[in-house]
Protein backbone atom coordinates (compact mmCIF):
# COMPACT_ATOMS: atom_id res chain seq x y z
CA UNK A 1 0.00 0.00 0.00
CA UNK A 2 1.39 3.29 -1.08
CA UNK A 3 1.37 6.53 1.77
CA UNK A 4 -1.35 8.07 -0.32
CA UNK A 5 -3.86 5.27 0.06
CA UNK A 6 -2.36 4.15 3.54
CA UNK A 7 -3.22 7.86 4.67
CA UNK A 8 -6.60 7.89 2.80
CA UNK A 9 -7.59 4.46 4.66
CA UNK A 10 -6.08 6.08 8.16
CA UNK A 11 -8.81 9.14 7.58
CA UNK A 12 -11.86 7.15 6.80
CA UNK A 13 -10.90 5.30 10.27
CA UNK A 14 -10.25 8.66 11.84
CA UNK A 15 -13.52 9.40 10.70
CA UNK A 16 -15.20 6.44 12.10
CA UNK A 17 -13.31 7.19 15.63
CA UNK A 18 -10.99 4.00 14.62
CA UNK A 19 -8.23 5.96 16.51
CA UNK A 20 -5.98 2.79 17.33
CA UNK A 21 -6.28 1.17 13.68
CA UNK A 22 -5.49 4.21 12.37
CA UNK A 23 -2.42 4.97 14.47
CA UNK A 24 -1.07 1.40 13.64
CA UNK A 25 -1.37 2.05 9.86
CA UNK A 26 0.12 5.61 10.08
CA UNK A 27 2.99 4.20 12.30
CA UNK A 28 3.91 1.53 9.19
CA UNK A 29 5.23 4.66 7.28
CA UNK A 30 6.70 7.09 10.10
CA UNK A 31 10.36 6.01 9.04
CA UNK A 32 9.44 6.70 5.39
CA UNK A 33 7.91 10.16 5.30
CA UNK A 34 9.99 13.78 6.35
CA UNK A 35 8.34 16.70 4.38
CA UNK A 36 4.86 15.67 4.32
CA UNK A 37 2.88 17.82 6.58
CA UNK A 38 -0.41 16.21 5.26
CA UNK A 39 0.82 13.12 6.92
CA UNK A 40 1.61 14.57 10.17
CA UNK A 41 -0.84 16.89 10.56
CA UNK A 42 -3.00 13.76 9.75
CA UNK A 43 -1.32 11.63 12.72
CA UNK A 44 -1.84 14.77 14.77
CA UNK A 45 -5.28 14.44 14.50
CA UNK A 46 -5.81 10.97 15.50
CA UNK A 47 -2.93 11.22 18.26
CA UNK A 48 -5.08 14.00 19.95
CA UNK A 49 -8.52 12.28 19.68
CA UNK A 50 -7.24 9.13 21.51
CA UNK A 51 -5.80 11.68 24.32
CA UNK A 52 -2.17 11.66 23.69
CA UNK A 53 -2.51 15.46 23.42
CA UNK A 54 2.18 15.78 24.12
CA UNK A 55 2.53 13.80 21.05
CA UNK A 56 -0.60 15.58 18.80
CA UNK A 57 1.21 18.47 19.56
CA UNK A 58 4.80 17.28 18.54
CA UNK A 59 3.61 15.78 15.11
CA UNK A 60 1.37 19.36 14.61
CA UNK A 61 4.21 21.62 15.11
CA UNK A 62 6.26 19.28 13.07
CA UNK A 63 3.64 19.59 9.79
CA UNK A 64 3.60 23.64 10.15
CA UNK A 65 7.54 23.16 10.78
CA UNK A 66 7.34 21.39 6.88
CA UNK A 67 4.63 23.77 5.84
CA UNK A 68 4.01 27.14 7.22
CA UNK A 69 0.96 27.75 5.74
CA UNK A 70 -1.07 24.36 6.65
CA UNK A 71 -4.17 26.01 8.34
CA UNK A 72 -5.92 22.47 8.91
CA UNK A 73 -2.15 22.21 11.27
CA UNK A 74 -2.69 25.42 12.34
CA UNK A 75 -6.03 24.74 13.89
CA UNK A 76 -5.62 21.06 14.77
CA UNK A 77 -2.27 22.48 17.00
CA UNK A 78 -5.01 25.51 18.06
CA UNK A 79 -6.91 23.02 19.52
CA UNK A 80 -4.11 20.47 21.51
CA UNK A 81 -2.84 23.60 22.67
CA UNK A 82 -6.27 25.05 24.12
CA UNK A 83 -6.98 21.51 25.52
CA UNK A 84 -3.77 21.70 27.30
CA UNK A 85 -4.47 24.44 29.29
CA UNK A 86 -2.12 27.09 27.49
CA UNK A 87 -5.10 29.58 25.83
CA UNK A 88 -3.16 32.32 25.15
CA UNK A 89 -1.12 30.54 22.89
CA UNK A 90 -4.17 28.70 21.67
CA UNK A 91 -5.73 32.20 20.39
CA UNK A 92 -2.19 33.26 18.55
CA UNK A 93 -1.96 30.10 16.63
CA UNK A 94 -5.69 30.22 16.00
CA UNK A 95 -5.31 33.69 14.29
CA UNK A 96 -2.18 31.66 12.02
CA UNK A 97 -4.96 29.38 10.72
CA UNK A 98 -7.80 32.45 10.29
CA UNK A 99 -4.91 34.26 8.17
CA UNK A 100 -4.54 31.57 6.14
CA UNK A 101 -8.11 30.10 5.64
CA UNK A 102 -10.16 33.17 6.94
CA UNK A 103 -13.73 31.20 5.83
CA UNK A 104 -13.53 28.13 7.98
CA UNK A 105 -16.04 28.29 10.55
CA UNK A 106 -14.74 25.97 12.89
CA UNK A 107 -11.47 27.93 13.49
CA UNK A 108 -13.26 31.02 14.80
CA UNK A 109 -15.65 28.92 16.76
CA UNK A 110 -12.76 27.51 18.11
CA UNK A 111 -10.41 30.52 19.00
CA UNK A 112 -13.84 31.95 20.50
CA UNK A 113 -13.64 29.30 22.83
CA UNK A 114 -10.08 29.50 24.29
CA UNK A 115 -10.95 33.52 24.69
CA UNK A 116 -13.64 32.28 27.14
CA UNK A 117 -11.38 29.86 28.85
CA UNK A 118 -9.27 33.43 29.35
CA UNK A 119 -12.43 35.56 30.36
CA UNK A 120 -12.25 37.73 27.57
CA UNK A 121 -15.95 37.10 26.34
CA UNK A 122 -16.70 40.28 24.91
CA UNK A 123 -13.81 38.88 22.23
CA UNK A 124 -15.17 35.37 21.93
CA UNK A 125 -18.52 36.86 20.75
CA UNK A 126 -17.18 38.62 17.59
CA UNK A 127 -15.40 35.01 17.03
CA UNK A 128 -18.68 33.29 17.58
CA UNK A 129 -20.63 35.70 15.44
CA UNK A 130 -18.08 35.35 12.64
CA UNK A 131 -18.59 31.32 12.64
CA UNK A 132 -22.00 32.03 12.43
CA UNK A 133 -21.78 34.45 9.44
CA UNK A 134 -19.85 31.10 7.98
CA UNK A 135 -21.79 28.30 9.05
CA UNK A 136 -25.47 29.17 9.96
CA UNK A 137 -26.57 26.14 10.67
CA UNK A 138 -24.39 24.45 12.90
CA UNK A 139 -26.32 24.86 16.75
CA UNK A 140 -23.40 25.14 19.03
CA UNK A 141 -22.19 28.43 17.33
CA UNK A 142 -25.78 29.76 18.76
CA UNK A 143 -24.85 28.43 21.98
CA UNK A 144 -21.52 29.75 22.32
CA UNK A 145 -22.50 33.12 21.24
CA UNK A 146 -25.57 33.13 24.32
CA UNK A 147 -22.30 32.16 26.29
CA UNK A 148 -20.28 34.58 25.49
CA UNK A 149 -23.11 36.95 26.59
CA UNK A 150 -23.87 35.40 29.62
CA UNK A 151 -20.67 35.60 30.59
CA UNK A 152 -20.93 39.90 30.21
CA UNK A 153 -23.87 39.20 32.70
CA UNK A 154 -26.12 40.29 29.53
CA UNK A 155 -28.59 37.29 30.38
CA UNK A 156 -31.69 38.81 28.09
CA UNK A 157 -29.46 38.53 25.12
CA UNK A 158 -28.24 35.23 26.37
CA UNK A 159 -31.91 33.51 26.15
CA UNK A 160 -32.24 35.15 23.13
CA UNK A 161 -29.53 32.55 21.83
CA UNK A 162 -30.01 30.45 23.61
CA UNK A 163 -33.56 29.89 22.49
CA UNK A 164 -31.79 30.21 18.48
CA UNK A 165 -30.51 27.27 19.20
CA UNK A 166 -33.21 25.14 20.45
CA UNK A 167 -35.82 26.50 17.53
CA UNK A 168 -32.64 25.00 15.25
CA UNK A 169 -32.64 21.91 17.80
CA UNK A 170 -35.32 20.90 20.15
CA UNK A 171 -33.34 18.15 21.98
CA UNK A 172 -29.70 20.32 21.98
CA UNK A 173 -28.85 19.56 25.55
CA UNK A 174 -26.66 22.01 26.20
CA UNK A 175 -28.48 24.95 24.65
CA UNK A 176 -31.35 23.68 26.62
CA UNK A 177 -29.19 23.48 30.48
CA UNK A 178 -27.91 26.93 29.76
CA UNK A 179 -31.64 28.00 29.39
CA UNK A 180 -32.33 26.37 32.83
CA UNK A 181 -29.24 28.77 34.05
CA UNK A 182 -29.73 31.89 32.47
CA UNK A 183 -33.56 31.59 33.94
CA UNK A 184 -32.82 30.60 37.12
CA UNK A 185 -30.33 33.53 37.34
CA UNK A 186 -32.79 36.09 36.33
CA UNK A 187 -34.86 34.75 39.49
CA UNK A 188 -37.54 33.12 37.25
CA UNK A 189 -37.64 29.68 38.89
CA UNK A 190 -40.90 28.43 37.24
CA UNK A 191 -38.99 28.75 33.65
CA UNK A 192 -35.83 27.90 35.08
CA UNK A 193 -37.32 24.83 36.41
CA UNK A 194 -38.53 23.68 33.20
CA UNK A 195 -35.10 23.36 31.55
CA UNK A 196 -33.54 21.97 35.19
CA UNK A 197 -34.01 18.47 33.93
CA UNK A 198 -31.79 18.45 30.79
CA UNK A 199 -28.82 18.47 33.32
CA UNK A 200 -29.10 14.44 33.43
CA UNK A 201 -28.37 14.60 29.54
CA UNK A 202 -25.08 16.32 29.92
CA UNK A 203 -21.95 13.83 29.16
CA UNK A 204 -21.07 12.42 32.43
CA UNK A 205 -23.74 12.87 34.41
CA UNK A 206 -25.04 9.42 35.55
CA UNK A 207 -28.91 9.74 36.61
CA UNK A 208 -30.04 7.12 39.62
CA UNK A 209 -30.15 3.84 38.51
CA UNK A 210 -33.11 2.00 40.37
CA UNK A 211 -36.50 -0.77 39.38
CA UNK A 212 -38.30 1.91 41.54
CA UNK A 213 -40.12 4.75 40.26
CA UNK A 214 -38.63 8.47 40.45
CA UNK A 215 -40.83 10.50 42.98
CA UNK A 216 -42.80 13.81 40.57
CA UNK A 217 -45.94 14.30 42.37
CA UNK A 218 -47.57 11.03 43.64
CA UNK A 219 -48.97 10.53 47.32
CA UNK A 220 -46.45 10.49 49.82
CA UNK A 221 -48.51 8.83 52.88
CA UNK A 222 -46.42 6.18 54.54
CA UNK A 223 -44.89 5.79 51.21
CA UNK A 224 -40.77 5.10 51.64
CA UNK A 225 -38.86 7.82 49.76
CA UNK A 226 -34.82 7.71 49.10
CA UNK A 227 -33.04 10.92 48.39
CA UNK A 228 -29.83 10.48 46.91
CA UNK A 229 -26.97 13.29 46.83
CA UNK A 230 -26.23 15.02 43.07
CA UNK A 231 -23.73 17.87 42.55
CA UNK A 232 -21.33 19.23 45.01
CA UNK A 233 -21.14 19.26 49.25
CA UNK A 234 -22.56 23.12 48.97
CA UNK A 235 -25.75 21.91 47.14
CA UNK A 236 -26.27 19.09 49.37
CA UNK A 237 -26.66 21.74 51.81
CA UNK A 238 -28.49 24.25 50.80
CA UNK A 239 -31.23 21.65 49.52
CA UNK A 240 -31.25 19.43 52.69
CA UNK A 241 -33.51 22.25 54.13
CA UNK A 242 -36.80 20.49 51.52
CA UNK A 243 -36.66 17.49 53.78
CA UNK A 244 -39.28 18.36 56.66
CA UNK A 245 -41.62 19.48 53.80
CA UNK A 246 -41.35 16.12 52.45
CA UNK A 247 -42.47 14.86 55.90
CA UNK A 248 -45.52 16.83 55.85
CA UNK A 249 -46.35 15.10 52.68
CA UNK A 250 -46.25 11.41 54.74
CA UNK A 251 -42.78 10.29 53.42
CA UNK A 252 -40.70 8.07 55.38
CA UNK A 253 -37.22 9.73 54.58
CA UNK A 254 -33.79 7.79 53.50
CA UNK A 255 -31.01 10.15 52.58
CA UNK A 256 -27.86 8.63 50.79
CA UNK A 257 -25.40 10.74 52.56
CA UNK A 258 -21.11 11.03 51.33
CA UNK A 259 -19.27 10.17 54.88
CA UNK A 260 -18.11 14.26 54.54
CA UNK A 261 -21.12 14.88 55.47
CA UNK A 262 -22.49 12.53 58.07
CA UNK A 263 -21.47 14.20 61.39
CA UNK A 264 -23.47 17.32 59.51
CA UNK A 265 -26.52 15.47 58.65
CA UNK A 266 -27.27 13.29 61.09
CA UNK A 267 -28.92 15.44 63.20
CA UNK A 268 -31.36 17.25 60.66
CA UNK A 269 -34.47 17.99 61.01
CA UNK A 270 -36.80 15.75 58.32
CA UNK A 271 -34.65 12.36 57.87
CA UNK A 272 -35.92 9.36 59.16
CA UNK A 273 -32.76 7.05 57.80
CA UNK A 274 -29.20 8.12 57.01
CA UNK A 275 -27.06 5.80 55.14
CA UNK A 276 -24.07 5.73 52.91
CA UNK A 277 -25.33 2.74 50.86
CA UNK A 278 -28.57 1.84 49.56
CA UNK A 279 -27.78 -1.83 48.20
CA UNK A 280 -29.97 -3.08 50.99
CA UNK A 281 -32.74 -0.53 51.17
CA UNK A 282 -36.19 -1.13 50.53
CA UNK A 283 -38.06 2.06 49.20
CA UNK A 284 -41.17 3.08 47.38
CA UNK A 285 -39.92 6.23 45.48
CA UNK A 286 -36.23 8.00 44.77
CA UNK A 287 -35.67 11.56 44.27
CA UNK A 288 -32.26 13.71 43.26
CA UNK A 289 -31.80 16.47 46.24
CA UNK A 290 -31.13 18.64 43.65
CA UNK A 291 -34.79 18.06 42.23
CA UNK A 292 -36.26 19.39 45.73
CA UNK A 293 -36.50 23.02 44.99
CA UNK A 294 -38.15 22.36 41.36
CA UNK A 295 -40.76 20.90 43.84
CA UNK A 296 -41.29 23.41 46.37
CA UNK A 297 -39.76 26.55 44.96
CA UNK A 298 -42.17 28.68 41.82
CA UNK A 299 -41.19 31.68 43.01
CA UNK A 300 -38.80 33.53 45.69
CA UNK A 301 -40.82 33.78 48.41
CA UNK A 302 -40.97 29.86 48.69
CA UNK A 303 -37.79 29.81 49.78
CA UNK A 304 -37.61 28.32 53.52
CA UNK A 305 -35.17 31.02 54.50
CA UNK A 306 -35.45 29.84 58.59
CA UNK A 307 -32.23 29.54 59.75
CA UNK A 308 -29.95 27.97 61.36
CA UNK A 309 -31.27 24.68 59.78
CA UNK A 310 -28.40 22.58 60.62
CA UNK A 311 -26.27 22.71 64.19
CA UNK A 312 -23.93 20.46 65.22
CA UNK A 313 -21.72 20.46 69.01
CA UNK A 314 -19.93 22.79 69.61
CA UNK A 315 -16.22 21.53 69.78
CA UNK A 316 -13.37 22.61 72.69
CA UNK A 317 -10.27 21.19 70.54
CA UNK A 318 -9.76 24.42 68.58
CA UNK A 319 -9.56 27.76 70.51
CA UNK A 320 -10.89 30.61 68.90
CA UNK A 321 -10.45 34.11 69.62
CA UNK A 322 -13.36 36.54 70.44
CA UNK A 323 -13.09 38.50 67.26
CA UNK A 324 -11.76 36.04 64.60
CA UNK A 325 -12.41 35.27 60.83
CA UNK A 326 -12.55 32.53 59.02
CA UNK A 327 -11.34 32.47 55.12
CA UNK A 328 -11.90 30.41 52.18
CA UNK A 329 -10.16 31.37 48.91
CA UNK A 330 -9.77 28.33 47.14
CA UNK A 331 -12.04 25.72 45.51
CA UNK A 332 -11.97 22.47 43.56
CA UNK A 333 -9.71 22.85 40.76
CA UNK A 334 -11.94 20.52 39.05
CA UNK A 335 -15.01 22.88 38.94
CA UNK A 336 -16.24 23.52 35.37
CA UNK A 337 -16.15 27.64 37.15
CA UNK A 338 -13.08 27.47 39.35
CA UNK A 339 -10.80 29.82 37.11
CA UNK A 340 -13.57 32.65 37.97
CA UNK A 341 -14.90 31.98 41.42
CA UNK A 342 -11.10 31.40 43.10
CA UNK A 343 -9.54 34.33 44.69
CA UNK A 344 -5.71 33.68 44.80
CA UNK A 345 -5.08 34.27 48.62
CA UNK A 346 -2.20 36.90 47.69
CA UNK A 347 -5.08 39.05 46.37
CA UNK A 348 -6.27 39.08 49.83
CA UNK A 349 -3.14 39.83 50.77
CA UNK A 350 -2.26 42.97 48.81
CA UNK A 351 -5.90 44.08 49.83
CA UNK A 352 -4.38 45.21 53.46
CA UNK A 353 -7.19 42.84 54.87
CA UNK A 354 -4.92 40.89 57.29
CA UNK A 355 -3.67 44.22 58.66
CA UNK A 356 -6.94 45.04 60.37
CA UNK A 357 -5.63 44.54 63.81
CA UNK A 358 -8.97 44.07 65.23
CA UNK A 359 -9.61 40.64 64.11
CA UNK A 360 -7.41 37.38 64.53
CA UNK A 361 -6.96 35.45 60.66
CA UNK A 362 -7.86 31.90 60.54
CA UNK A 363 -8.11 29.77 57.48
CA UNK A 364 -11.21 27.27 56.96
CA UNK A 365 -8.98 26.10 53.68
CA UNK A 366 -9.15 22.31 53.65
CA UNK A 367 -7.50 21.35 50.61
CA UNK A 368 -6.52 23.53 47.41
CA UNK A 369 -3.66 25.44 49.17
CA UNK A 370 -0.20 25.79 47.52
CA UNK A 371 3.23 26.46 49.09
CA UNK A 372 3.06 29.77 48.61
CA UNK A 373 -0.71 30.04 50.50
CA UNK A 374 0.77 28.53 53.41
CA UNK A 375 3.73 30.77 52.98
CA UNK A 376 1.45 33.86 53.05
CA UNK A 377 -0.44 32.26 55.77
CA UNK A 378 2.50 31.83 58.11
CA UNK A 379 3.82 35.50 57.46
CA UNK A 380 0.42 37.13 57.96
CA UNK A 381 -0.02 35.16 61.36
CA UNK A 382 -3.20 33.36 60.21
CA UNK A 383 -3.84 30.26 61.85
CA UNK A 384 -4.33 27.15 59.27
CA UNK A 385 -6.70 25.06 60.97
CA UNK A 386 -6.98 22.37 57.75
CA UNK A 387 -5.76 19.69 59.88
CA UNK A 388 -8.97 20.23 62.42
CA UNK A 389 -11.41 19.42 59.78
CA UNK A 390 -11.63 16.28 58.93
CA UNK A 391 -15.49 16.21 58.11
CA UNK A 392 -18.05 19.21 57.64
CA UNK A 393 -19.00 18.53 61.34
CA UNK A 394 -15.81 19.81 62.33
CA UNK A 395 -15.70 22.74 60.26
CA UNK A 396 -19.57 23.61 61.56
CA UNK A 397 -18.18 23.52 64.88
CA UNK A 398 -15.88 26.08 64.34
CA UNK A 399 -18.00 28.33 62.45
CA UNK A 400 -20.05 28.58 65.36
CA UNK A 401 -17.26 30.05 67.19
CA UNK A 402 -16.37 32.62 64.65
CA UNK A 403 -17.36 36.54 64.33
CA UNK A 404 -17.48 36.62 60.26
CA UNK A 405 -16.46 33.91 57.43
CA UNK A 406 -14.99 35.54 54.47
CA UNK A 407 -15.66 32.63 51.59
CA UNK A 408 -15.59 32.19 47.57
CA UNK A 409 -18.49 30.21 46.75
CA UNK A 410 -17.83 26.94 47.72
CA UNK A 411 -19.30 24.64 50.35
CA UNK A 412 -18.08 26.43 53.18
CA UNK A 413 -19.87 29.84 52.65
CA UNK A 414 -23.71 27.23 51.90
CA UNK A 415 -22.47 25.71 55.47
CA UNK A 416 -22.19 28.89 57.35
CA UNK A 417 -25.41 30.54 55.51
CA UNK A 418 -27.40 27.33 56.88
CA UNK A 419 -25.65 27.46 60.71
CA UNK A 420 -27.03 31.08 60.28
CA UNK A 421 -23.54 32.48 60.51
CA UNK A 422 -22.09 35.98 59.51
CA UNK A 423 -20.76 35.17 55.94
CA UNK A 424 -19.55 37.52 53.20
CA UNK A 425 -18.96 36.03 50.16
CA UNK A 426 -17.01 36.77 46.82
CA UNK A 427 -18.56 36.44 43.86
CA UNK A 428 -16.98 36.66 39.93
CA UNK A 429 -18.62 38.88 37.27
CA UNK A 430 -21.26 36.09 36.33
CA UNK A 431 -22.14 34.05 39.36
CA UNK A 432 -23.54 30.49 39.97
CA UNK A 433 -27.53 31.12 39.96
CA UNK A 434 -28.36 31.03 42.89
CA UNK A 435 -26.60 34.18 43.71
CA UNK A 436 -28.31 35.91 41.07
CA UNK A 437 -27.70 39.28 39.68
CA UNK A 438 -27.04 43.21 41.53
CA UNK A 439 -28.31 42.39 44.60
CA UNK A 440 -25.78 42.07 48.21
CA UNK A 441 -28.81 40.06 49.73
CA UNK A 442 -29.35 36.31 49.46
CA UNK A 443 -32.65 34.68 49.16
CA UNK A 444 -31.12 31.69 50.19
CA UNK A 445 -29.09 32.60 53.06
CA UNK A 446 -30.45 35.72 55.34
CA UNK A 447 -27.50 35.52 56.73
CA UNK A 448 -25.03 36.19 53.97
CA UNK A 449 -23.55 38.91 52.35
CA UNK A 450 -22.73 38.83 48.91
CA UNK A 451 -19.40 41.20 47.55
CA UNK A 452 -19.61 41.16 43.62
CA UNK A 453 -16.68 41.71 40.96
CA UNK A 454 -17.93 44.88 38.44
CA UNK A 455 -15.98 44.26 36.25
CA UNK A 456 -14.74 40.02 34.92
CA UNK A 457 -11.85 39.00 36.61
CA UNK A 458 -11.96 42.10 39.15
CA UNK A 459 -10.94 40.59 42.59
CA UNK A 460 -8.73 43.96 43.82
CA UNK A 461 -12.13 46.05 43.65
CA UNK A 462 -14.40 43.46 45.73
CA UNK A 463 -11.70 43.27 48.62
CA UNK A 464 -11.21 46.92 48.69
CA UNK A 465 -14.81 47.19 49.83
CA UNK A 466 -14.54 43.92 51.93
CA UNK A 467 -11.51 45.98 54.16
CA UNK A 468 -13.77 49.33 54.18
CA UNK A 469 -16.82 47.13 55.36
CA UNK A 470 -14.51 45.60 58.23
CA UNK A 471 -13.35 48.36 59.11
CA UNK A 472 -17.23 49.43 60.39
CA UNK A 473 -18.36 45.91 61.25
CA UNK A 474 -20.46 45.83 64.84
Amino acid sequence: MSLNQAMRSAAEMYSQSKFDEADKLLSEYADQVDNNADYWCLYAGVKGLSGDMLTAEKYCRRAVEIAPDHALAYFRLGNIVDSLGKHADAVDIFDKSIALKPDFAHTWNNKGLALMSLSRPQESETCFRQAISLEPNIVEFYVNTGLSFAAQAKLTEAISWFEKAVDKDPNHVEANWSLANAWLTLGDYKKGWDYYSWRWQRPGKLKHDSDKPQWTDESLDQKRLLIYLEQGFGDAIQYIRFLPALKQLGATTILQNNKPLHSLFESANGIDKLVTSIDAEDYDFHISIADLPSVFIKKEEDIPTKTPYLTTPESDSVDIDEHSIGLVWAGNPNHANDFNRSCPLKVLDNSGLFKNERFTFYSLQRDHMTPDDKTLLASNNITDLSGHLSTFGDTASIIQKMELVISIDTSVAHLAGALGARCWMLLPFLPDWRWQLDRQDSPWYPSIKLFRQQKISDWESVLTHIVSELENLD
